[in-house]
């Protein structure tokens, strides 16, 4: 089960972007991911280490959604 989540988080990391908007959120690649690497880590405590490391992905990720939505609201000047 954590392998196929992990394989599913992946596909939303390298889904396709049209403009700057991506289609499919990459936060939600992360959520799906570190769900897997969860249910790994009681195999290996290895998978535990990565997730702590994807963690940080999570939030930066999750960062860039207000980041994004500033930058639309900025008007470009002359």
């Amino acid at each position: 089960m954590g392998f196929s989540l992990i394989a599913i988080g992946l596909l939303f990391l390298i889904g396709p972007d049209i403009g700057v908007i991506d289609i499919l959120p990459d936060f939600i690649g992360y959520i799906l991911i570190l769900k897997g690497l969860g249910s790994l880590s009681k195999i290996n405590a290895d998978f535990s280490e990565a997730a702590k490391y994807f963690k940080w992905c999570l939030w930066v990720s999750i960062a860039k959604i207000p980041v994004y939505l500033m930058s639309l609201t900025i008007s470009k000047s002359d």
